[in-house]
């Protein structure tokens, strides 16, 4: 079984690029501390998880992107930004 079973998809040997709201579930999955946002550390586990190749690279990179008030979590607001961020980059289900 696929591992993105979780998530409710259907994929064929795994090439499927994820949906928007998907990626919101995976990025909400990481929160931890359940506090509602997202941490540098809790980020750069979503990209690894996703299969980023360099996932401190891009999370700094995402930080830089989205975090619009500078305190360096990501709100549910900014985390639409993350988002359309990551879907740009078009992760696949591996």
């Amino acid at each position: 079984m696929c591992r993105f079973a979780l998530f409710n998809v259907k994929c064929k040997c795994c090439s499927v690029s994820f949906e928007e709201h998907q990626l919101k579930l995976i990025f909400k999955q990481f929160d931890s501390d359940k506090d509602g946002l997202l941490n540098k550390q809790e980020l750069k586990n979503a990209f690894s998880y996703l299969g980023s190749r360099a996932p401190e690279w891009r999370t700094q990179r995402a930080l830089s992107y989205a975090d619009e008030n500078g305190d360096g979590y990501i709100d549910d607001k900014e985390l639409e930004k993350i988002i359309n961020y990551a879907y740009r980059q078009n992760y696949k289900f591996r």
